[in-house]
């Protein structure tokens, strides 16, 4: 497997419940997104799907929408661009 890079820097991190989780603002979605601290997916399914999602850009299709448009069109950009992987992973 090869090896993964990853990015240096700092993550606010907030233990609740008993689990470590990482809390971002996402003031263009106007939401905070919160995750689990240490997961990284590395599989080979993962990075293709990663690989896949990188050459399409679902996101910049969705651009300037309302965030319940926004959702709904990267949904279905995200079936497109992954076709019979979108199940997989």
């Amino acid at each position: 497997m090869a090896k993964v890079e990853h990015t240096p820097g700092r993550v606010a991190h907030a233990t609740i419940l008993g689990q470590r989780l990482r809390i971002y603002a996402k003031p263009s979605l106007g939401i905070t997104v919160i995750r689990k601290s240490g997961v990284t997916r590395r599989s080979d399914r993962v990075r293709a799907v990663n690989e896949r999602v990188a050459e399409a850009k679902p996101a910049l299709a969705c651009k300037g929408k309302p965030i319940k448009e926004f959702r709904k069109c990267l949904r279905e950009q995200m079936r497109a661009a992954l076709g019979r992987l979108s199940k997989a992973v």
